[in-house]
C-alpha cells in the first residue's frame, strides 16, 4: 500500500466534512468520480448491503425534507398535506451526499480491511496520548466489536433477534490483538498537504 491507513481514513473524514457543502451539480459530479467502484466486487457488494441497512433512513431523509420544506405542492394546491418538489429535491440530495459516504466507506473498507482500518484509528488517535487517552484499549476494544461483528451473522432487529443475540455465547479466539503500525512516508506528508489545502479552499 502506497498509503498509510491514517491518511486514507483521514481523506475519507475530509469528504464527509466537504459533502454537506456541495451543491447539486458539484455532488453529481462526486457520483460520477466514484461510481467506477461499483464495478469491484468487492466494493459493490458490502455497498449494496449499506444501503439496504440504511434505507429506511434514506427515505425518513427524503420524506421529512419533503414535507418540511415550503415549496411547490407535489400533488397541486388543493391538497394541505402534501411533500413539495423543493424539499424532496433537497431530500434526494441529502440522501445521495450519504450514499456517497457510504460508498467511499465501501472502498476504504475493501482497500483496507478490519486490520487497516484499526491501524489508521489508532494512527489518528496515537497522538491523543500525550494527552493520557488509553488509545490501545479503544484500539483493542473496537478490534473485539469488529471481530464480534463478523462472526456474529446476521440479527434481525425484533425480540426473538435481540434475544437471541444476548444469548449467543461470544466466540473464541479473541484473547489477544496485535497489529504492525506502518510508518508514514514522503507520499503520507505530501498527501496530508494537499487534504489541507482542500480544506482551507472549501473554508474560503
Amino acid at each position: 500500500m502506497s498509503l498509510h491507513p491514517a491518511t486514507l481514513l483521514a481523506a475519507w473524514f475530509v469528504l464527509a466534512c466537504m459533502l454537506p457543502s456541495l451543491d447539486g451539480q458539484g455532488l453529481a459530479l462526486a457520483w460520477a468520480a466514484a461510481l467506477p467502484l461499483l464495478a469491484l466486487s468487492t466494493v459493490r457488494i458490502p455497498f449494496l448491503r449499506l444501503l439496504m441497512r440504511t434505507r429506511v433512513l434514506l427515505l425518513a431523509l427524503i420524506l421529512i425534507y419533503g414535507f418540511a420544506t415550503p415549496g411547490l405542492p407535489l400533488f397541486g394546491y388543493g391538497s394541505e398535506f402534501t411533500p413539495t418538489w423543493d424539499g424532496l429535491a433537497l431530500g434526494s440530495m441529502q440522501a445521495g451526499r450519504l450514499g456517497l459516504m457510504l460508498l467511499a466507506l465501501s472502498g476504504l473498507l475493501a482497500l483496507l480491511g478490519r486490520q487497516g482500518m484499526l491501524e489508521g484509528i489508532y494512527g489518528l488517535l496515537l497522538p491523543l496520548r500525550a494527552l493520557g487517552v488509553p488509545i490501545e484499549r479503544f484500539a483493542v476494544r473496537l478490534w473485539l466489536t469488529l471481530a464480534l461483528v463478523d462472526r456474529g451473522g446476521e440479527r434481525s432487529l425484533s425480540l426473538s433477534g435481540i434475544g437471541d443475540a444476548l444469548a449467543a455465547d461470544p466466540p473464541a479466539g479473541l484473547a489477544e490483538v496485535s497489529f504492525e503500525l506502518p510508518r508514514p512516508t514522503w507520499r503520507d506528508v505530501v498527501f496530508a498537504l494537499l487534504l489541507i489545502v482542500v480544506v482551507g479552499m472549501g473554508a474560503w
